[in-house]
């Protein structure tokens, strides 16, 4: 049984410029030249974004069938995402209502949680960000007024969490920038 960290496909390591030849496996299984269809359990967006994603890794050869179901979650993800985006534009991210007791509350609609369980099965599973990102804890800013504010710390020390604050920082940076494009990932792609 092997030990140790799962090894990258070559494919990747090329990607990522750290493909060393004295280093391969010659007996490494090569993905199929075959191109991926697109997964019955798409609809929709979600067709639109398998293309492109499809479009965008063929001349990496990372869009064959070998990669399909991948591809296919992937894009998925990147409609709802899209989804999630686009009532979160329309909508806002939190609405108001009043409590029985006559008090005004401001809640967050349950979009913005969706959007963020979204994203965050979307950033590659880096396993350094994910283990960040399991450091987080929210404390409630002191203050009083009907709005809670609430900041990211860490309970120990030990624990790391900047690449986790650097990630709430560039989506509020993203979340502030004008909403010209119509699509999320227009850049991007």
């Amino acid at each position: 049984m092997a030990t140790g960290r799962k090894q990258k496909p070559r494919t990747l390591k090329v990607l990522q410029g750290t493909f060393r030849k004295d280093r391969a496996n010659e007996a490494a299984p090569e993905p199929s030249a075959v191109v991926a269809n697109a997964p019955a359990f798409l609809s929709g967006r979600a067709l639109v974004w398998f293309g492109v994603l499809c479009a965008k890794l063929s001349p990496l050869g990372l869009a064959s069938e070998t990669f399909e179901e991948t591809l296919g979650l992937l894009a998925a993800r990147l409609a709802e995402i899209e989804e999630l985006e686009r009532f979160i534009r329309e909508n806002g991210r939190s609405y108001t209502t009043t409590t029985a007791q006559g008090d005004v509350m401001c809640r967050p609609y349950p979009e913005v949680a969706m959007l963020n369980e979204a994203r965050r099965h979307a950033h590659a599973d880096d396993p350094v960000l994910t283990w960040m990102m399991g450091n987080v804890v929210l404390k409630q800013a002191r203050g009083g007024g009907p709005v809670k504010y609430f900041y990211p710390t860490k309970e120990r020390e030990s624990s790391k969490i900047d690449g986790a604050v650097a990630l709430i920082m560039a989506v509020g940076r993203a979340l502030a920038a004008p909403a010209e494009e119509p699509e999320i990932f227009a850049e991007v792609w």
